[in-house]
């Protein structure tokens, strides 16, 4: 698959599309990448599905069972840069990052990434409700989510769809839709627009706009890629913590990548762009510098023999490094950051998953210390949460 969009058609972002953006909260692009680049994102996307399926099949858990259903028919495939390295080439390719560029300004990290897949004909489960993305970690500072078409998207197929961005700065109400497995809210439909997407079309949306896909009633499946970026440093409201996958993309304005060619082609030196992003990496996952060194020195051989898959084995992981965090209900715990979902989603979880439980009260705990739920999930004696990278 091509690392990148074609040079001879890059998208570069307009005034115009960064004036609509920050006036109503969305923009649609044109085409960013050729048929051979999404052919091969599809592929490596499915492969993934086809994983994902088997292990959820092998969880002989209660909620390992309904993640199963769900799972041969809209599966949950979030942080394919780590699964895949033709994903990791596309969620940094020069189109995306122009992109974060002209949205965000000059320190931007790819925050999340996830595919969506809708089996075809007409399964409900195929379709997502109304939200709003930044109801589940609202954050102090700029972001967007690129929602890229790997197929065409149709309303027939279940494309997205949208409403008017709410006034002010709050969320909608959002409650949980045990039907579709979601958390969602309510909004007046005679307000809504289906987007309609070709191959390779984004729609380019902030946190706040409502948004939902229907049933794929279509002969055909239907895949979409969601790729969100932050500005570098973006924090929680709810505590201050840094979140997402802050995989760094650009710094001073520059693609990281190129950074780090050039900080080994220079011998490395102190005062070098790329230094204070590797004494970031150590910052903010401080017990995985081990990790850190070692990816170095693979991403320095790679350089300096010219060899670019070397190089991208290494700097994939080595820009990925994050503390770790335990999985709970199918999603990593530091994925969650409202309170109130929490205690909802815990109160679920006690029934069917006790090991789940306690790691999403540990996660309450990151975010409210005195929680007395999640302390008594914990025990009475329960530890203060361990401290977390910054």
């Amino acid at each position: 698959m091509p690392a990148s969009t074609p040079d001879d058609a890059p998208y570069q972002p307009s005034a115009s599309d960064v004036s609509s953006f920050e006036a109503d909260g969305f923009l649609v692009t044109p085409p960013l990448f050729d048929a051979a680049t999404l052919a091969g994102a599809r592929a490596e996307i499915e492969r993934c599905w086809a994983e994902e399926t088997a292990r959820i099949g092998r969880d002989v858990s209660h909620a390992g069972r309904g993640r199963a259903a769900y799972s041969a028919v809209r599966p949950e495939l979030p942080r394919l840069h780590l699964r895949s390295p033709a994903l990791a080439r596309l969620c940094r390719s020069p189109a995306l990052v122009r992109l974060a560029g002209a949205l965000l300004g000059p320190d931007v990290d790819l925050s999340w990434n996830q595919a969506y897949t809708k089996a075809p004909h007409g399964d409900p489960r195929t379709a997502i409700p109304w939200h709003q993305d930044g109801y589940y970690a609202p954050i102090d500072g700029g972001t967007f989510n690129c929602w890229l078409a790997i197929s065409e998207t149709t309303v027939e197929n279940g494309t997205i769809e949208r409403a008017p961005r709410p006034a002010g700065d709050e969320f909608l109400p959002h409650a949980w839709d045990e039907a579709l497995l979601f958390y969602a809210c309510a909004v007046d439909e005679s307000t809504a627009t289906a987007v309609a997407l070709a191959p390779g079309q984004a729609f380019v949306f902030g946190g706040r706009v409502p948004h939902r896909s229907g049933a794929n009633r279509s002969a055909q499946t239907r895949v979409a890629y969601s790729i969100s970026f932050t500005q570098a440093g973006a924090r929680l409201r709810a505590n201050g913590e840094t979140f997402g996958d802050r995989v760094p993309v650009l710094r001073g304005g520059v693609p990281v990548e190129t950074l780090l060619r050039a900080y080994v082609a220079a011998g490395e030196p102190a005062d070098h762009p790329a230094a204070a992003l590797l004494a970031e990496l150590d910052a903010r996952a401080p017990r995985r510098r081990d990790e850190r060194v070692a990816w170095c020195a693979a991403l320095r051989d790679a350089v300096r023999v010219g060899d670019d898959e070397a190089f991208e084995r290494a700097v994939v992981p080595l820009l990925s490094l994050l503390p770790e965090s335990g999985e709970a209900n199918g999603d990593l715990a530091r994925a969650r950051a409202r309170t109130d979902q929490l205690e909802d989603e815990l109160a679920r979880l006690r029934r069917t998953d006790a090991a789940g439980a306690r790691t999403l009260a540990r996660r309450i705990l990151e975010l409210a210390p005195d929680h007395a739920l999640a302390r008594a999930v914990l025990g009475d004696g329960a530890a203060p949460p361990r401290q977390r990278g910054t």
